[in-house]
């Protein structure tokens, strides 16, 4: 691994090369003194896999950051900045940067920052996938989905599922299919992720049904304050190398421990509806992936609660999105509010249900198996054996 850092300020250089004994996973570090329009002058020559960037004045930086991002080929952007404000940080992600990390640097959080960069541009590891669940705009039903459709993988592949509630300040996913309350939550979980492991994770779930458990949010918004992106990608190993799938379900504010959720999916499905409002806010989310480096084939998004005879069609949604929808699902509101409301999944309280089936559907078709046939053409293909005998 090669690290570059471009700063002007000799005390953050020597600062910075000084960490290179307590972390090793900066690799082979090199500086460049100057700034962010020195290297872009004659950046050849200067390539790495990780680019530092001095941000102590950060409106030149920010400004300079898209041609950057651009000439560095994609690789990983981490800004050093005096004061991590909420506005920085937004900008800072909106551009591409994966870190951002706060002067003087820690030599622990820089560890911990460096560690997950240098996963990113390593190869993915094998195991179960991970599939995020975002809305684009509150009350878009992705909750309601990931935990749903959780139970249909786990009922088709009658593989080990898991859904793991990322809300980490009012989430309730878990509500939407069980009415037991958990031992644990992922909050317990992740301040205790240097000794996590599989009997730890096992004993905080929740067991929905067969194949199916679920991993609760957080009871108290405060509870989430200390939680580290680091420990995030902690569990997400262990949850991949114990469940076939691991169904992530995230809020649309795109902190840092939610940005660790999105980086380490197989899949990101974005839910949106029927409406201006809802695509608006799909298309920024979209944009802001693309700011990511993710690529296209990773972000798949959902239109929910769909209606014939909406003013927008799906071929509309399409159009604003520039891109096509990976799945549509009808509005069953009546069902899916009594399922919610008795705490059980929407395949029990209506199997029957068109929502109930377009979520089978779409478990079928993420495990890649074909529809089972309906119908009429269920009823010929049942009788065919009988029909080749008399013959």
């Amino acid at each position: 691994m090669k690290t570059l850092l471009v700063s002007a300020d000799p005390r953050v250089r020597d600062a910075f090369l000084a960490l290179q004994t307590s972390v090793k996973s900066l690799g082979e570090v090199r500086t460049l003194s100057g700034t962010l329009q020195d290297w872009l002058r004659d950046s050849r020559g200067q390539q790495a896999d990780m680019l530092v960037v001095d941000a102590q004045h950060p409106d030149p930086v920010l400004a300079a950051l898209p041609a950057v991002m651009s000439a560095f080929g994609g690789q990983a952007v981490v800004m050093l900045v005096g004061s991590a404000t909420p506005e920085i940080l937004l900008q800072a992600l909106r551009t591409g940067v994966r870190e951002v990390l706060a002067l003087p640097l820690n030599a622990a959080e820089c560890e911990a920052a460096f560690q997950r960069l240098a996963s990113r541009i390593q190869p993915a590891q094998a195991g179960g996938k991970v599939l995020a669940f975002a809305p684009c705009k509150g009350g878009a039903g992705a909750s309601f989905i990931a935990a749903n459709l959780g139970h249909a993988l786990a009922a088709a592949s009658r593989r080990p599922t898991l859904l793991i509630d990322f809300n980490l300040h009012f989430g309730d996913a878990l509500l939407t299919v069980s009415e037991r309350t958990p031992a644990a939550t992922v909050s317990d979980l992740l301040r205790e992720a240097s000794r996590l492991d599989a009997w730890l994770l096992r004993g905080a779930v929740v067991e929905v049904a067969e194949h199916f458990s679920a991993l609760a949010a957080p009871e108290h918004p405060a509870e989430a304050a200390d939680i580290r992106p680091g420990s995030v990608e902690v569990l997400l190993q262990l949850a991949r190398s114990h469940f076939d799938h691991v169904l992530l379900d995230v809020p649309r504010t795109l902190d840092p421990v939610t940005l660790a959720c999105l980086d380490g999916a197989d899949q990101i499905y974005p839910v949106l509806q029927q409406s201006v409002a809802s695509l608006r806010h799909a298309r920024r989310m979209l944009e802001v992936f693309a700011k990511l480096n993710y690529p296209p084939e990773k972000v798949r998004p959902i239109l929910n609660r769909t209606t014939r005879g909406a003013p927008l069609t799906r071929e509309d949604s399409e159009r604003a999105l520039g891109r096509a929808v990976f799945a549509s699902l009808p509005n069953d509101w009546s069902s899916a509010t009594q399922a919610c409301n008795q705490g059980v999944p929407l395949a029990v309280q209506a199997s029957g249900s068109a929502l109930a089936r377009a979520l089978r559907e779409l478990a079928l078709r993420i495990l890649d198996k074909p529809a089972a046939p309906s119908g009429l053409l269920a009823r010929l293909r049942a009788l065919r054996p009988s029909l080749a005998r008399a013959s």
